[in-house]
Order: C-alpha cells, then structure tokens, then sequence
C-alpha cells in the first residue's frame, strides 16, 4: 500500500476547494496511478503562501454566563479555590505518592501498588507479567518463612479487568492496576472498590482521599493545597486527559466522604487554546505527557511537544523490531521497523534544534516502568492498529497538509521531510496489520478493529478544537473544518475497511 500519493493528492484537493469555496469536504481516495510522491511536494515558497488562504477559524466559544452555572467552568475564566486555574498547576501524584501517609483500617507490613499485564489466549486473558509500580514495607525480609512469602506475593493476582485504577496517560496494552497488602503471612489483592474501602476503612486522611480518587480513574494533585479537610471528608484537586490529546485536561474538584463517596464538586476545562491537541505518531508503551513551562509561548510549546514525542517514538519502533523478529515476522517488516527508528532520531535533532532557536523548554521522555518481554501477537496487533494504523497514519497526513501550510519556513521545511518519513511509516504500520491479521482468530481480529475504531473516534473528537491563530498560521496546523475533513478522508479510504 502506496500512502504518500493519497496524502498528497488528498491535501491538494482540499487546499484547492478551500480556495474556491471556502470550506469543502475532501472525497479523495487513494491513487493508484504509482504518482511521484516528490511531484506534489516541490512546492515554493509563494505557493505555500498562497495555499495558505484558509478560511479564518472560528471565534472562541463566549464564557459562561450566570445561566450556565452548571456548564464546564472556562479555565480562563475566575480564579476561584473550587474550580480557578491555578489550583491546576501543582504536579500529578506518583504511584509513590499516593501510598504516601495511608491510615487504612488496619496496619499493613508491606503494601503493593502493582500493575499487570494480560495477553489473549483461547478467547481469554491470562497475566504475562507483573511490575510493582510503587510499594511501602518490608516486603518478606522479616517473615518467619521468606521464600513460602515471596511465592506468595507473586501469585498475589488480579483477574482482568479490574474496575479500580483505570487507564490515565494514553493507550496502553490490557492491563489490571491493584494493591497486593501483606500482614505477617496473609497475602491480600485489593482489586475492586469494596476491596479497597474495606482495606482503608473511614477515609481519615488526606492520603486515603487521594488514592480512592485515583482508583476513581482521575489523577490527584500532590501540590499543598491540593488535598484540604472540609467537614465530613477532603476535597480534592485533580485532573484527567482530554483523550487522545495528551496536552489537554479537564480539572476537578472532587468531594470525598468519610464514607468513601466521590462526587465531583466543579469541573473545569483546562483546554489551551494556543496548544492544539498533540496527536503523535507511535507512542511506547506508558508514555507520560510533557510536564512544560508556565507561560510557554504557543509556537515554542508545540515544537518542544514534537521533540518530545518523536524522541518518544525511538524505542517505540525499537521494541516494534525486536518483537516482530522474535515472533518471525518477515524480515522487511523488522528491518523497516529499525528504519523508522532511526528516522525518529533524525526528527529528534531536527526539532531538538527548532526548539533551541524558539527558546522551547526540553524535556526528555519518560515512561512508567514495564515488562519489555514480547508481547503477544493481539497485543502487538491492538497497538499497532491504534499507534499506526490511526495516529501515526493521520500524523502522515497532518505532516503533508503543514507542509504545504506552514508559513513559517524552518517549520515549512521540517514538516515536508517528516511527511516523507512518517508516510512510509505509515505504510509500515499497514503492513504489520496485513502480517498480523493472518496468524489471528476471528474474536481477536474483532478486538483489534473495535480498538482502531475506538482510537478514530477520539482522534474525531480531539480534533474538534481549532488551535491558535499561530499555530495555524505559523505551523501550519489545521483549524477545526479542515481537520475534521482530513479525518473523513482518512476515514473513508482507509479505515472503513
């Protein structure tokens, strides 16, 4: 499959009618003709400027009025304790923070926030590995049998899925998130909500607030104000990703009774006009989103988001290659795969370098600690669908459209070599789903489609937000309209399939 012509022909077509109408939906399917991909990429500087015509974006949203007390509450708006913008700026507790001061009902020995992941077999999940992503304790060093303990703690599992402690971060691969207590010699899993109150009892500190509302699927704030005693319980101070764009949050106030009941007290949307929404390519497995800098301009921020997420995308394909060739993949696909790695590297200086001449704050990547082991091939398969077949795809695409957009030159420039790039790895991606789909059973191959269609439509809404008047102008971003039309060509050649 021949990506790069589809692109190409797909951004001309759209550019074209934008000038002539305004605003018209792209129907482009993909070429077939074999067109030289250079062709449509040797643009001028004066013609970029003249595609460059784009109908203005739409005005913001006015803000709430009184009327609407019950809307999301504007992030630019007031600054108020229950709900303003700077109760959002503290950092996100870690997994060590939030066993960090627990007064559970009874005393504990050694306490596991663990987390495992699951690999389909015979239409079922079964654990592949284990990490324990944080702990406090001796974990069997002072028991009468230490080895009869250890065994103990590593059969200490969850069935999957657990209902506590969901997702937060992006896409990752089946997993269960749970405690594992040990008191003398018994071994507990707290894997569901009950689980977890009767493990905690009354909710009588700021740490027992914290880790329920984290089980709730939010992500509490560890800043000193972040967690406060009110009559009856705590309020919390959290935040959780606009999925799929790992910039943007909606923030909340959350109520927490001594009971253990959580209600959000206001929500807040925390949406950056100036960010746009960081749609990457290929994400490892645990990313966490860049942390930034108060009052980063909109251009900066976005070219140091780049960075981040292409020096992301290094061990990425890394991975990719190793577990292709471990289970016997052909060797073209493993050997494209270390191809894109390297790409990514290149795309990593080139941005590295923007970056220093916009005065953008780096940041190198981190991820959260997991089993580097193969994965499955539903699992290789699941991630593929969603980080190739989807972002990495549209990334290509996007890329395509900058480049012809941009009027920024350096960024002009760019966006055309990495369109070249992440064209091919694009076609890459497709190519592991053709390998894939052969050595999958019907109810796997279900999985792996109802993932890829799950991952468009967050891509869908996602993109509804139109970025700056700089991002657009200067970077070359699509406002809303014509994001959403390259989504739909997408969506319509590629992915309805």
């Amino acid at each position: 499959m021949r990506l790069r012509p589809f692109f190409t022909l797909t951004v001309s077509t759209l550019l074209a009618s934008s000038a002539t109408a305004g605003f018209a939906a792209c129907s482009s399917t993909p070429s077939g003709d074999g067109t030289d991909a250079a062709t449509a990429t040797e643009v001028s500087s004066d013609t970029a400027r003249a595609d460059n015509e784009l109908p203005p974006p739409p005005p913001p949203p006015p803000p709430p009025s009184d009327a609407q007390s019950d809307a999301p509450v504007d992030a630019r708006g007031d600054a108020r304790r229950d709900g303003g913008p700077e109760d959002f700026t503290a950092q996100v507790c870690s997994p060590a923070d939030l066993l960090t001061g627990l007064a559970p009902a009874q005393p504990f020995d050694y306490l596991e926030l663990r987390e495992t992941l699951y690999q389909s077999i015979d239409g079922g999940f079964v654990p592949s590995s284990s990490t324990a992503l944080a702990s406090t304790g001796a974990p069997c060093s002072a028991t009468a049998d230490p080895a009869a303990c250890n065994a103990a703690l590593a059969a200490a599992l969850a069935a999957f899925p657990t209902p506590i402690f969901p997702d937060v971060g992006g896409f990752r691969l089946p997993n269960a998130r749970y405690l594992v207590v040990r008191r003398g010699g018994n071994v507990q899993v707290v894997a569901t909500r009950a689980d977890l109150l009767s493990f905690l009892g009354k909710i009588d500190s700021p740490a027992d607030a914290r880790l329920l509302v984290r089980a709730d699927g939010y992500q509490p704030l560890c800043g000193k104000d972040s967690t406060r005693a009110v009559p009856g319980g705590y309020e919390v101070v959290a935040k959780r990703e606009k999925q799929p764009c790992i910039n943007q949050y909606e923030g909340f106030v959350l109520s927490v009774t001594e009971a253990g009941v959580v209600t959000q007290k206001s929500r807040v949307d925390l949406t950056d006009p100036d960010a746009g929404c960081a749609v990457p390519g290929r994400r490892p497995e645990g990313l966490l989103p860049r942390k930034g800098a108060p009052g980063e301009e909109a251009v900066a921020r976005w070219i140091a988001t780049m960075a981040h997420l292409e020096a992301a995308s290094v061990p990425a394909f890394e991975r990719l290659a190793l577990e292709l060739g471990a289970h016997g993949a052909p060797l073209s696909l493993v050997r494209e795969a270390e191809r894109a790695a390297q790409d990514e590297i290149r795309h990593t200086r080139l941005f590295t370098g923007l970056a220093s001449k916009h005065g953008a704050r780096l940041e190198a990547p981190v991820c959260a600690d997991v089993d580097q082991a193969p994965r499955s091939l539903e699992a290789i398969a699941i991630e593929n669908a969603v980080e190739g077949c989807v972002r990495e795809t549209f990334g290509a695409l996007l890329a395509e459209w900058q480049g012809r957009t941009a009027l920024d030159g350096d960024l002009r420039s760019a966006s055309r070599e990495v369109a070249v790039d992440e064209a091919r790895h694009a076609e890459l991606a497709w190519a592991v789903a053709r390998w894939v789909d052969g050595l999958l059973d019907d109810e796997a191959r279900a999985r792996v489609s109802l993932a890829r269609d799950a991952a468009v439509d967050e891509l869908r809404l996602a993109l509804a937000e139109t970025p700056s008047a700089a991002l657009i102008t200067s970077a070359g971003l699509p406002d809303a309209p014509h994001a959403r039309a390259l989504l739909d060509a997408c969506a319509t050649a590629l992915w309805a399939a």
